[in-house]
């Protein structure tokens, strides 16, 4: 994962199966975006991104996927029982899931693409992507997956272990 303009603490707070394996993503002050991403991962057909987010004083993300010259954007606000903001015409479907202690799960599928990305941004309370961050604020983050077809399956860590919570967990028999 590449990290623009955030910066990541590992085991720094409880996941939603309540073990201290979730990372904190806190904004940098640097005016910009605020975001990480994946390496290129060839894929085609549809494809799901999903992870879990809980606010530590932002409550807007998006997920942007695919190409950068064809992204499919999803934008979630994280307060009450969570909401999808607003899609554009790249996203086949988008969901978030209020789950235990504060947690939500946010998914989208896209189509693939030959230099597909899954790219994660914490938005400023307009749901902008770029702005003047605040050093103190950001969001957690665990369980990140990535997968072929247009449902997110349940996270099941690939190390067994549920650490490295930023991990890209292909689904079995994933052509990913």
């Amino acid at each position: 994962w590449t990290f623009e303009n955030l910066s990541s603490a590992s085991n720094a707070a409880m996941d939603p199966n309540s073990l201290m394996t979730a990372e904190s993503l806190t904004e940098t002050a640097a005016n910009g975006i605020h975001r990480f991403y994946s390496p290129i991962i060839p894929t085609s057909g549809p494809v799901t991104a999903s992870l879990f987010v809980k606010p530590n004083g932002r409550t807007c993300v998006s997920l942007q996927l695919g190409d950068f010259g064809s992204l499919a954007i999803a934008r979630f606000n994280l307060t009450a029982s969570g909401s999808v903001v607003s899609t554009n015409a790249g996203i086949v479907s988008a969901s978030i899931t209020a789950e235990a202690n504060g947690w939500y799960r946010i998914s989208a599928t896209s189509t693939g693409h030959p230099n597909y990305r899954m790219r994660f941004y914490v938005n400023n309370g307009s749901c902008a992507d770029s702005y003047v961050g605040n050093a103190s604020l950001g969001v957690y983050v665990w369980g990140a997956k990535l997968e072929s077809g247009s449902t997110a399956s349940p996270y099941v860590s690939s190390t067994g272990l549920g650490v490295n919570s930023l991990e890209l967990n292909k689904a079995p028999g994933s052509t990913l």
